[in-house]
């Protein structure tokens, strides 16, 4: 019976510990590289060295920190054939995949709070037919002022991916961009900035693992708990 129990105890800490980790999340920085504002009502469409509209100054070259959470076990929604490819969107439901941004310069910080919709999509092309991309956004909704950010991982080769499946890892992917975007909400006097960069670091800081994977490990720890008090 004690070996039995042994082996129990160690095949569930054993089974916790190789469990592949589903939610890995990265940290990053980036630089502001292109700046557009755009207004409806004049039609007024400019590229800007800096802009106030959101009620603080981004100016290009800012530098911007942020996080996002990428979860390997997202269910598939739909795919479609795209290019010479598929493209395929994943169904988040539970907001598992998620961006912050801060800006560095005025303090502004972003982590999508309220209302909010979350995409994660990937591309995946024929080598030398097109560009592998994995795309994650995250954002506020409704009327009113409205904000959102994106996150572009890309591989011009198209080797990155040899499925249109969520990767376990990212490090294929060689480009790295994001893109913020603000909007005052629908009217006449419709105004929207677009703010784009690219990343000058990038690197994991962690990986969550699943439910299941700590439901082993408590198992194997009851066990051993219950073996100890039988002695």
């Amino acid at each position: 019976m004690k070996a039995v129990l042994q082996a129990a105890v160690l095949g569930a800490v054993a089974l916790a510990a190789s469990a592949q980790a589903e939610v890995r999340t990265y940290e990053y920085t980036a630089v502001v590289a292109r700046i557009n504002e755009f207004e409806l009502e004049t039609g007024r469409n400019e590229w800007l060295n800096v802009t106030t509209l959101p009620g603080f100054a981004i100016t290009l070259g800012d530098t911007v920190h942020g996080r996002f959470s990428i979860d390997t076990d997202t269910g598939l929604a739909y795919s479609e054939p795209f290019g010479d490819g598929v493209i395929a969107d994943y169904a988040d439901f539970t907001n598992r995949n998620r961006i912050s941004i801060g800006f560095d310069r005025s303090g502004h910080e972003f982590a999508a709070l309220g209302p909010r919709y979350t995409n994660l999509s990937i591309t995946d092309q024929p080598v030398g037919s097109g560009d592998d991309v994995l795309h994650l956004s995250q954002g506020t909704y409704g009327p009113g002022p409205r904000e959102s950010i994106a996150i572009d991982l890309t591989d011009i080769s198209g080797s990155a991916l040899s499925a249109p499946v969520i990767p376990a890892s990212i490090a294929a992917f060689g480009q790295q961009t994001f893109m913020w975007h603000y909007d005052t909400g629908v009217g006449a006097g419709y105004t929207q900035v677009i703010v784009n960069g690219g990343f000058t670091s990038l690197h994991e800081v962690s990986a969550v693992p699943e439910p299941g994977t700590y439901a082993m490990l408590l198992a194997g720890l009851g066990l051993l708990g219950w073996q100890r008090r039988r002695r």
